[in-house]
């Protein structure tokens, strides 16, 4: 069949059709009568010419490369010939029109006879062309489900791989594919692909820039985003091309923040080409450097830029703006995104005034609404009337009025008549049926506000915290979880407990109709109900004025009350699990709601802060912290040690417990006062201060809590509080006696804590104005400017410097062993080291000396050359830093360039003729100056320097470890009074002995050198780590298997160790190590290959080499 001829079969019927409408509209004032009959008539011409006009497009659509390619001609039988079903309509309507031309109006009734009959068959053979169009649309639907899934299984295979899982699992992006799924599963067939058609998508599809689509809330932004995407995946298919989607999601807090939307581009990226995957690892290996930690939202920004860069075009798809929780950094993002030449963005929102201001001039603004989108929800009313089981057994005429009201009352709104449709499915009778369309609600806040005024008394408080839970919970709850809640009566204090009363899943779903959903998510053993609110208008509508003033007020909430909630759900719920004999990983199989309450009831607890009616949660939190050491235990036996501040998913239980009854520590039966009062977990002053529980601080204190107090790290409570800007807490803290120079284990004091951890220059003022002092040394850190300028912060060094007395010099520092690291005795020395240039520029600012020599290093251009700094060295040539300056433990400042190996800077002091004389004892070009040398010879002399250096200036055994220059470890050992004591050396603070560091560092080579020397394998540092678990901290696979290869002991889950091997692994983020351990650990028969040999396990010996 040729697409021409049956194209011109379909527009003659749309033009019959669409004269006999007019002529309705021009008869209808004569015949009053005809009211009725002329809706239907106006109703069916508009119905049958919207099914002919996707037809059209079916018939049109001929490119063998696109989704319907060949759907034309499975319509042939319906096009073609006077006996087709085309023809057989046209003649029906050209009888109707005939009728109605018919004069005089006396033969009405006669013709409405002859009309309604011909109606009824027009009506059947428009369902059959519907049924026709939705088939093909399913063929297309099936054709893009088959595009998703490659592209799903291509993405999945390239993430989950072995060599990447470490990267991809480090990054921990939003899982968008069951976003998208879960769109496109309520999607209708052919709903949105108007759009892709339009002038401005077309433009924007062919010129890079940025599309903002624009729609109210339950408008279909969703669903018009899996519309885009999947349009896109079957467009741009070449690997030139790059199709990037992301969803904000207002239920899971993860995907709310700036950066999940970053990791996600970067991931999606990182699968697709090589050379971004290569900056991905780049941002992964500098983060390394920096003992694991996870980027700046500023890294991922410029990681994701560069990675873009990789593609010819990128087309960029982004939903739901409105739901980021950060909408100043992502629209700085958007800002910076729209820099990049190759890329096509896509923005999907809610017209919020603050978007709308920073779109306005820098994206084209396509609105949701008007003739295509109410074409979309006609033909959704009428697909989902068709497929609807309760709607089956109606009248034909019942089914048609609620299509025509809904229709005629949608204004654009999705969302609106889906929750009518779910509503007018429970009608019984026409009767009702006729009730309900007579009082349909206006908008969305009416439609839910009639939804609960209908539930009664006990029923609502259940559907309450249902929503109340769904709304604030800090990410999708599973069913299991929501079922816990809603039977948890935090009424029966002092001891909450779950009801006996049970709860049945789907009459629950039934009293909270339109308002939650359940959707399944992940595979497999993976798979998992979640409940969640079912839009984010739902959300919305709790914590409005409408609600608040309106006949169902009893539902409102405002977000702390929802939090307040949450955490007194959760505290409950741990308060339930109050026998420390009876506790173990079957409690989590048998009470859902444990983990989620273990790990998220602080976080509840402080965003609740600003409640004023608390009800009973400071009981609760008391009474876990202060009167119930058994619940107390088992929180922290979830969690970790620390609790939720730092929580390790699948933390060992037989740390504290073995054979379901006896504590456990070391190996030894310990008793719950040593766990409560020995260091062994945090203590609960501390964690309140750690999350401002202020309240529950005061009661602390009055019950006899130490406000000094050290806790599991020697760290006080004042330590805890900097890392929340608790400064409620704090402020209680000081007035009880509490030390604001208290030192930790190590001398760091709480302003020291927030210089290098918190980093917050507003606690920071706070502790400044509360009398911190500046002159507390630390072991680590020196005094309080040198931990400042060190860690990098500028603000927070700014409020010191501004704060501190003017007396005191910003040059004011002792000379001391940073970390461990580098002899530094000044602010800018060790804002020079560690490469600081916003700080290098401050402490010049309030008048540090550029030339002052003090200390071991020499001077802060020493610094910065030792640490091969090269931005910070020439920082300080050009604030006037003299590079003739002899001073400190490497004389020029030539020597100390060379030690920090940047070729770089040695090369620019060389250029300057800094040392020539001390350059002759290389004896390499003795008659030669740097000018005279070729390009060749200077990159000669420049390596023997660096080499020499290294020699020259290595401190001790460990600086000779942690640098990997085993032939120095060598030197040191052969020059030992005592080798084995040489070996066995620990430094004092980290306690790592040259093994350790080695380890840590990735060094193999010393590592082998060092075992074959007989260095322990298995000592202990001061968290009791073991190399093996440096390695693991690491992230190093190759360092954990050469030291399971040379007999490390392979315990990966000791008793009564914090950081065992396995959680080691785990923090450092590389899954494929954290899955290595787990296999080794439980299958003793399972080998592993390094350096091309086979290692097996030999019981209590650990490994050995296969035979």
């Amino acid at each position: 069949m040729e697409a021409v001829g049956g194209a011109a079969a379909i527009l003659q019927l749309i033009d019959v059709a669409l004269k006999t409408t007019i002529q309705v509209y021009k008869i209808y004032a004569d015949f009053r009568d005809a009211k009725d009959t002329h809706k239907r008539l106006a109703r069916e011409m508009r119905d049958l010419v919207r099914v002919l006009q996707q037809l059209l497009d079916v018939v049109l659509d001929s490119d063998p490369d696109k989704p319907k390619s060949g759907h034309a001609e499975a319509l042939r039988e319906m096009l073609e010939g006077e006996d087709s079903i085309v023809a057989c309509c046209q003649k029906d309507v050209i009888e109707v029109s005939n009728l109605l031309g018919e004069i005089p109006s006396a033969s009405w009734p006669i013709r409405k006879r002859k009309i309604d009959r011909i109606l009824s068959n027009i009506a059947s053979t428009r369902a059959q062309l519907g049924l026709a169009v939705q088939t093909q649309s399913m063929a297309v639907v099936l054709d893009i489900r088959r595009t998703l899934d490659r592209h799903e299984s291509y993405m999945r295979q390239h993430v989950e791989s072995e060599s990447n899982k470490a990267i991809f699992g480090w990054l921990n992006p939003p899982d968008v594919w069951e976003s998208l799924k879960n769109a496109l599963q309520k999607r209708q067939p052919g709903t949105g692909e108007w759009l892709t058609k339009t002038p401005e998508f077309e433009y924007w599809k062919r010129n890079p820039g940025s599309l903002w689509l624009s729609g109210m809330p339950g408008a279909g932004k969703t669903i018009m985003s899996s519309t885009i995407v999947t349009f896109m995946l079957s467009e741009a298919q070449t690997s030139a091309s790059a199709v990037v989607y992301s969803y904000f999601d207002f239920s899971n807090e993860s995907q709310q923040e700036a950066q999940s939307f970053l990791r996600t581009c970067i991931a999606q990226l990182a699968a697709k080409n090589p050379a971004a995957y290569d900056i991905l690892v780049g941002l992964r290996n500098r983060c390394s450097e920096a003992q694991g930690q996870q980027p700046r939202l500023e890294e991922l920004l410029a990681a994701t830029l560069a990675a873009l860069g990789c593609f010819s075009q990128a087309f960029v798809v982004v939903d739901a703006l409105d739901e980021c929780s950060e909408h100043g950094k992502l629209l700085n993002i958007v800002k910076e995104l729209q820099s990049v030449r190759n890329l096509h963005l896509v923005l999907l929102s809610r017209p919020e005034q603050e978007i709308e201001k920073a779109l306005s001039s820098s994206a084209k603004e396509l609105p949701l609404r008007g003739a295509e989108v109410d074409q979309d929800i006609a033909a959704y009313i009428q697909e989902r009337i068709h497929r609807s089981g309760e709607m089956q057994e109606w009248t034909g005429e019942d089914r048609e009025k609620v299509e025509a009201q809904l229709t005629e009352m949608a204004g654009g709104m999705f969302r609106w008549v889906q929750c009518q449709l779910d509503s007018l499915e429970k009608c019984i009778d026409s009767n009702q049926v006729d009730e309900t369309l007579a009082s349909l609600p206006p908008d969305l806040p009416s439609t839910y506000e009639r939804i609960l005024v209908n539930l009664d008394v006990k029923s609502a408080a259940r559907v309450r915290d249902v929503m109340v839970a769904l709304a604030f919970a800090r990410r999708p709850l599973q069913v299991g979880e929501v079922m816990d809640i809603v039977s948890i009566s935090i009424t029966d204090y002092p001891r909450a407990k779950k009801s006996g009363n049970t709860v049945y899943l789907n009459q629950l779903l039934s009293l909270c109709s339109s308002m939650v959903s359940i959707s399944t998510s992940g595979s497999g053993e993976k798979k998992k109900q979640e409940m969640r609110l079912a839009h984010a208008s739902v959300k919305d509508y709790l914590v409005s004025k409408q609600l608040r003033s309106g006949p169902a007020s009893a539902f409102y909430t405002t977000p702390s009350q929802g939090h307040l909630l949450m955490a007194a759900k959760s505290i409950a719920c741990l308060l339930n699990q109050n026998d420390v004999s009876d506790f173990g990983p079957h409690t989590l199989e048998e009470v859902p709601f444990l983990l989620y309450s273990a790990l998220n009831w602080v976080h509840h607890a402080r965003d609740a802060n600003l409640e004023t009616n608390r009800g009973s949660l400071d009981d609760l939190i008391f009474a876990l912290f202060h009167r119930d050491g058994d619940a107390y235990i088992n929180w922290h036996r979830v969690t970790g040690r620390h609790g939720p501040a730092t929580p390790v998913e699948g933390y060992a239980w037989d740390i504290h417990i073995r054979d379901g009854s006896k504590l456990i520590d070391g190996g030894r039966p310990c008793p719950k006062e040593r766990l409560l009062n020995g260091h062994q977990i945090d203590r609960p002053l501390h964690h309140a201060l750690q999350w401002n529980l202020w309240r529950v601080v005061q009661r602390l204190l009055d019950a006899g809590h130490d406000p000094n107090g050290y806790s599991k790290g020697n760290r006080a409570p004042l330590h805890y509080g900097v890392l929340q800007r608790a400064l409620e807490s704090m402020d209680l803290i000081l007035h009880r006696g509490g030390n604001v120079d208290i030192g930790d284990w190590i001398g760091d004091t709480p302003a020291m804590f927030c210089a290098y951890k918190a980093k917050d220059p507003v606690t920071m003022e706070w502790l400044m104005d509360h009398g911190a002092s500046l002159f507390p040394v630390s072991r680590r850190s020196g005094n309080l400017l040198q931990c400042a300028a060190m860690e990098g912060d500028p603000d927070v060094l700014e409020v010191i410097l501004r704060k501190k007395p003017l007396n005191v010099s910003p040059d004011i520092g002792v000379d001391h062993n940073y970390n461990e690291i580098a002899d530094l005795a000044t602010p800018l020395q060790c804002a020079a080291y560690a490469g600081n240039l916003a700080c290098i520029e401050l402490l010049l600012k309030y008048g540090a000396n550029v030339n002052l020599a003090k200390g071991k290093v020499g001077t802060a251009l020493h610094a910065a050359g030792a640490s091969g700094n090269l931005e910070a060295f020439q920082l300080l040539l050009e604030r006037g830093a003299d590079p003739n300056v002899v001073n400190g433990q490497y004389g020029s400042v030539l020597w100390a360039a060379a030690y920090g190996g940047d070729r770089e800077c040695v090369r620019i002091c060389l250029q300057r003729g800094l040392s020539i004389d001390e350059l002759r004892t290389i004896r390499l070009f003795p008659e030669k100056k740097w000018l005279d040398l070729f390009d060749d010879e200077r990159d000669k002399l420049m390596s023997d320097i660096i080499r020499n250096a290294g020699d020259r200036y290595c401190r001790d055994i460990f600086d000779a470890a942690r640098s990997g220059m085993t032939s120095r470890v060598k030197a040191y050992l052969d020059g030992a009074e005592d080798r084995k004591a040489e070996l066995e050396k620990k430094h004092e603070i980290h306690m790592r002995t040259p093994l350790s560091w080695a380890a840590a560092g990735g060094h193999i080579e010393t590592v082998k050198y060092l075992a074959m020397e007989g260095a322990n394998l298995n000592v202990w540092g001061r968290g009791l780590e073991t190399p093996l678990e440096f390695g693991c901290l690491a992230g190093r696979l190759d360092m954990v298997k050469c030291l399971l290869a040379l007999g490390a002991r392979a315990e990966f889950r000791q008793a009564g160790k914090y950081r065992t091997a396995v959680v080691c692994a785990e923090m450092s983020g590389n899954k494929e190590l954290v899955e290595f351990l787990k296999a080794l650990e439980e299958d003793r028969t399972v080998t592993f290959e390094f350096e091309g040999q086979t290692y097996e396990h030999d019981g209590d010996k650990g490994y050995k080499r296969k035979q």
